[in-house]
């Protein structure tokens, strides 16, 4: 992000509630019929749809851990989260976290022309940050959440984290470890990488990294982190 964008970001996070009222007004309707096409979208392709009160706890917990581990506490636009990430990405020296919240990352899968192939420029950033607004003003942490995880990519062609616990473990959310969460919760950051070879190295040091982001968040205790990391996952076959 460079300096205009770190502009624009301070000055929405400082009129919150004014531009967040004039967002909904102008992008309410658009959002409330993207949300419709994709729950579609779903449905026409046999996915199931889990509202958040279904969502298993360790889900949710290694989503927000890796992804926005502000989350539940912040407003769409989160600058200490925006600097957070990009000094995690240095220490990496690779991106392993993304600097958008998981408000900001809805957003871009809300808009059309950015499911498929997102290109920053001026238009897009004023985009998501409309989209992002008006998210935070029509709906509450958990919706966003739930929308979330149910609008994302995972890799293997599933849409949606329950189609993921399919496509990667032939299970059902609820049957879940926490183990398999953990992977699934790493996934959205670059899921075709991580999903055509679950087993490999790239895939295995984002699951560790999500392991550790569990652990320094209070998630999991030390010695939990422990067995996660040697812990031995099973594929599905591809």
């Amino acid at each position: 992000m460079g300096i205009v964008g770190v502009i624009l970001v301070v000055l929405a996070y400082l009129s919150l509630p004014i531009a967040g009222t004039v967002a909904a007004k102008r992008l309410g309707g658009e959002i409330q019929a993207q949300t419709a096409q994709l729950k579609q979208s779903l449905q026409d392709k046999g996915e199931i749809y889990t509202p958040y009160s279904q969502l298993p706890k360790c889900v949710v917990d290694a989503t927000v851990a890796v992804e926005d581990q502000r989350f539940f506490e912040t407003n769409a636009i989160d600058p200490i989260g925006l600097v957070r990430a990009g000094v995690i990405n240095i220490q990496n020296r690779k991106v392993v976290q993304g600097g958008g919240s998981i408000t900001q990352q809805l957003a871009r899968r809300l808009i059309p022309t950015e499911r498929n192939n997102f290109t920053e420029n001026k238009e897009n950033r004023w985009k998501i940050l409309g989209y992002s607004l008006a998210l935070q003003h029509d709906y509450s942490k958990q919706q966003i959440f739930e929308m979330y995880v149910n609008f994302n990519y995972y890799g293997r062609q599933a849409d949606g984290v329950a189609a993921a616990a399919q496509a990667y473990f032939s299970k059902p959310l609820n049957k879940l470890s926490m183990a398999e969460c953990t992977y699934l919760g790493g996934l959205p950051l670059a899921p075709s990488t991580y999903g055509d070879d679950p087993s490999g190295t790239a895939a295995h040091n984002r699951y560790l990294h999500v392991v550790e982001r569990l652990q320094h968040n209070g998630y999991v205790s030390q010695d939990d982190a422990n067995k996660l990391s040697t812990e031995k996952l099973v594929f599905r076959p591809m």
